[in-house]
């Protein structure tokens, strides 16, 4: 009998070792087989997607903003140097730029249009300031200082253009591509007139 009673008590610790061991096996099958789904979060990307279209409207705001202040300053220190400048080389030059920045505007306001945008009517003080300015200012130092004024205005403009080529609105970088050569051509004739400083 009692041989019996540890005969039996060895059959259940083996099932229980069996038991054990197969509980072990699928854990380790489970942990090698593991698969880690990442799933994206909607509300996350959207976040995302969403900075970056208000970022991409600030600057497309921002550019065209600049770009129509700066054609309208241009064609007003461009009229002063057709009264004021004794170089007909540069009164040339101005009512070219006159033409120029007058098509560029009738363009930004285009585009300002198609993107629901108001442009300014009228210079920022500090421009204003210096349109009074020059037209205060004795002939005789005018013309060196609107050229110098041109030329410092033009730098910023194509650097404004170039980084407007690579932006995400097609309309935008259609438009610094059409210009920025007209601008870079600006600029060389600028730097081609008596008393210009590079």
């Amino acid at each position: 009998m009692k041989a019996s009673t540890t005969y039996r008590n060895f059959i259940i610790m083996v099932i229980l070792l069996t038991i054990q061991s197969c509980q072990q096996e699928n854990n380790a099958e489970t942990k090698d087989n593991t698969v880690t789904v990442t799933t994206a979060n909607p509300i996350r990307n959207k976040k995302v997607a969403d900075s970056a279209s208000l970022e991409n409207s600030i600057q497309v705001d921002m550019f065209i903003q600049q770009i129509a202040l700066g054609g309208m300053f241009e064609i007003a220190i461009g009229k002063l140097a057709i009264d004021k400048a004794q170089d007909s080389d540069i009164k040339s030059f101005a009512e070219q730029m006159i033409q120029e920045y007058s098509r560029i505007n009738l363009e930004i306001s285009a585009l300002s249009a198609t993107k629901g945008l108001r442009l300014p009517g009228v210079l920022q003080q500090k421009q204003q300031r210096q349109v009074q300015e020059m037209n205060t200012m004795k002939n005789e130092y005018f013309e060196k200082l609107y050229l110098k004024i041109v030329i410092h205005e033009l730098d910023k403009y194509i650097e404004l253009f170039k980084s407007a080529l690579n932006s995400p609105d097609g309309e935008v970088s259609h438009f610094a591509q059409k210009f920025l050569p007209v601008l870079q051509m600006q600029r060389q004739g600028a730097y081609e007139l008596p008393g210009s400083i590079r």
